[in-house]
């Protein structure tokens, strides 16, 4: 028989137990922060050190793990690869185009499958359902459906490195193995011609504007690189203006401004009262940073009001007509490449294009090279005849 306890002691485990019910119900109520790197519990789907425990500052991640009996949803996967792209150097527009190509196939998958967003849906016959539902939009090319698969197939090697609380991944083979993309096809030529490129460049435009357009004309930056371009990435050495972007990749480069584009490049900045270094080099109609959909709009309007109209005419269109320009003045491809901040030089294939005359020029020259071929070919067959032994006279004696 066990001793029967007093009012006091009573009293005593009444208040233990109170005081445990209101730490449970107020480390349900606190938000639990993110682990951050500082304590070792951070993650981009490596394995950390064992020293993590003891809370020691490491700059290794470690693999975050889902808690048991808990599915990650595609949103969150979606997320984690993200992070993942970021931390291997991927540009924002690559991880922004990632971004919205997950967005839109959760989105199938939610509204048009209707089924729950989480990885346990993220099958092969989901992702044939995608695919053949961006066919049947008839505005997504076929080169655009393979960039979407390619992008699924990232998602799905990240989600195969991210484990459970069961250390299995919560994306069990690749959904793409089976799946059958389209034929890659050869985009349109897109580059102007001599007379459109005049016509480009003769539209009256104020300074905010013809100056981004002799920059495009002048340099064939990407877009993004100079949008992104500061006034005090401008350099000038031993006279040559110079600007200084982030290419693709990121990786720096610098590339030489021609000297009518400086001087007026100069009287831009004159313009503007010198503004200071981190100050952007383009602006919009507001004063802000020039985007990339301002300046896409800026080209496209020239384009229309120089009678343009075969299609619109972006900046990556003077991009590709630019090197036309410099292949037909006789440029070395590396250097057009390096021009043209190519991590690759073997990039510059897919900017290789012939203007028609240059076809007209080449038939001709191939007929020219045919009548020589016939006409050599007579030549050595006359004096091969005359080569030749006389016959003998085989008559019957």
């Amino acid at each position: 028989m066990s001793p029967r306890r007093g009012p006091l002691s009573d009293a005593r485990v009444r208040l233990r137990r109170e005081k445990a019910a209101r730490q449970d119900k107020s480390s349900s109520c606190v938000p639990q922060t993110p682990p951050t790197e500082s304590t070792h519990t951070s993650s981009l789907l490596f394995d950390g050190g064992s020293h993590g425990q003891r809370g020691r500052t490491s700059s290794v991640p470690i693999t975050r793990r889902t808690p048991p009996g808990v599915v990650m949803q595609l949103s969150t996967l979606a997320d984690r690869c993200c992070e993942y792209l970021l931390a291997r150097g991927k540009s924002q527009n690559t991880i922004a185009s990632y971004r919205t190509c997950f967005r839109q196939f959760i989105a199938h998958v939610v509204e048009t499958l209707h089924l729950t967003d989480d990885t346990r849906h993220f099958t092969d016959d989901a992702v044939e359902s995608f695919a053949t539902a961006l066919f049947k939009t008839g505005t997504v090319k076929p080169n655009s459906i393979r960039t979407r698969l390619s992008a699924l197939s990232t998602l799905a090697k990240v989600g195969a490195k991210i484990k459970d609380s069961r250390s299995r991944p919560v994306v069990g083979g690749n959904p793409l193995a089976t799946i059958e993309r389209p034929a890659r096809k050869r985009p349109v030529e897109k580059f102007l011609t001599p007379l459109e490129l005049t016509a480009f460049l003769e539209v009256p435009r104020p300074m905010r504007i013809s100056i981004a357009r002799d920059l495009l004309v002048d340099l064939g930056l990407r877009a993004s690189e100079l949008c992104a371009a500061n006034v005090g990435d401008l350099i000038e050495v031993k006279g040559v203006l110079y600007l200084s972007v982030v290419v693709k990749g990121g990786h720096p480069a610098r590339v030489p401004i021609s000297p009518d584009v400086a001087e007026h490049l100069k009287d831009w900045l004159l313009s503007r009262n010198m503004p200071d270094p981190p100050e952007p080099l383009l602006l919009d109609s507001n004063g802000k940073r020039l985007s990339r959909g301002g300046l896409a709009f800026m080209t496209i309007s020239i384009a229309k009001q120089a009678g343009i109209k075969r299609w619109k005419v972006r900046p990556h269109t003077l991009r590709h007509t630019l090197n036309v320009i410099r292949r037909q003045a006789k440029l070395d491809p590396m250097v057009r490449s390096a021009l043209l901040t190519h991590t690759s030089p073997q990039s510059i294939v897919s900017y290789e294009h012939l203007m028609p005359e240059e076809l007209v020029d080449a038939r001709a020259q191939q007929r020219r090279g045919l009548a020589a071929y016939l006409q050599s070919a007579t030549g050595n067959y006359e004096n091969e005849k005359c080569a030749l032994p006389p016959k003998e006279d085989v008559s019957d004696e």
